[in-house]
């Protein structure tokens, strides 16, 4: 399955959501180094240890010509929000799965040391451009070294293999939304699917399970646990970093929020087809809590939608500031994105 990338969406307007996110190594399609489904960040990548700095030199590949780009370096978030609204069910359920399961978000910040050997090694031009062809959040993620040499000291360089994550911290998934989820297919027709599910149980005492849960949040969480070794330790321990909401809640309603590509419903469908919500789906089968939860999304609104108007007054205010002292902090701001610390 490709890998989607992740994207940003604002997370300042009000119900806005941004999208955008790190992932984790794993193994693509065609044996490319991508994550099984990870999330990009819209942010930009850590730079690697050693080889001159903290800042990476993204240069072209052999047979190329333009001059070498900057990447600034940016923190990989430890708890990566996914506004579910808009995704379809099992495509971001495999994704999340995945993450979850992987559950690396790169090394720290504090993190030294030599690489190993056989790393650092310039990639060939096939193999660059395959990496950059991937459509996952890795290729943006990982960590990248340029080759010690003459070109690096003229601001030049070839690309190198990524260094391994030294001691990778571990990063929990939280996705909030799960009653904008869509499930392709008619709604009618999802709907006899998940009455035949609920016909499964056991005759003699059904409280002994299996156990339908009614909630999109749960039931989204039903979906992902299906795709974990969840009987293990290992899954035990994927499933404990992941958390699921319906609406959402504080803190995350501050937080940035990320969308994965991939499994958006209308990358993902035609415009022609039928799709379901779970929310709807969810409520006409036992959930109570579909008003309850659009009236407190409606609230959440109402405060995002303040809260974005002061945050676009400020920013008006910042750039004529910016504006007046450009002449004298040009200087300055030239030695900044000199070194890859301002784009």
């Amino acid at each position: 399955m490709a890998e989607p990338r992740v994207r940003a969406r604002g997370s300042g307007g009000p119900g806005g959501a941004a999208r955008g996110g790190p992932e984790a190594p794993g193994r693509g399609r065609r044996g490319l180094p991508a994550a099984g489904g990870g999330v990009g960040s819209a942010g930009g990548a850590r730079g690697a240890p050693g080889a001159g700095g903290s800042a990476s030199t993204w240069g072209l590949p052999g047979g190329l010509r333009g001059p070498p780009v900057t990447a600034p370096l940016l923190p990989v978030p430890q708890v990566l929000v996914i506004d579910g609204r808009g995704h379809l069910l099992g495509r971001l359920a495999a994704i999340v799965a995945k993450q979850v399961l992987l559950g690396e978000c790169g090394p720290p910040p504090s993190d030294t040391g030599t690489p190993p050997e056989g790393h650092g090694a310039p990639l060939r031009g096939d193999e660059l451009r395959r990496l950059l062809s991937l459509t996952t959040v890795r290729a943006a993620s990982m960590h990248y070294q340029l080759s010690a040499g003459p070109g690096r000291a003229g601001g030049g360089g070839t690309w190198a293999r990524p260094l391994p994550p030294l001691s990778p911290a571990r990063r929990r998934v939280v996705v909030v939304r799960c009653e904008g989820i869509n499930i392709s297919g008619n709604f009618y027709r999802n709907k006899l699917k998940f009455l035949a599910f609920l016909r499964k149980r056991m005759n003699t005492n059904p409280s002994r399970g299996p156990y339908h849960f009614r909630a999109p949040s749960r039931i989204f969480w039903r979906t992902v646990r299906g795709m974990l070794p969840h009987k293990t330790k290992r899954g035990q321990a994927a499933l404990e970093r992941l958390k699921v909401f319906d609406g959402i809640p504080p803190p995350y309603d501050k937080r940035k929020r990320m969308v994965v590509p991939a499994a958006l419903k209308i990358i993902r469908l035609k415009p022609t087809r039928k799709f379901a919500f779970l929310g709807r789906l969810a409520h006409e089968v036992g959930w109570k809590y579909q008003a309850v939860t659009a009236a407190l999304e409606e609230k959440r609104k109402e405060k995002a939608k303040l809260r974005y108007n002061k945050k676009k007054k400020l920013m008006s205010l910042r750039r004529r500031a910016e504006r007046n002292v450009e002449k004298k902090t040009a200087p300055f701001t030239a030695v900044l994105r000199q070194h890859g610390l301002l784009l």
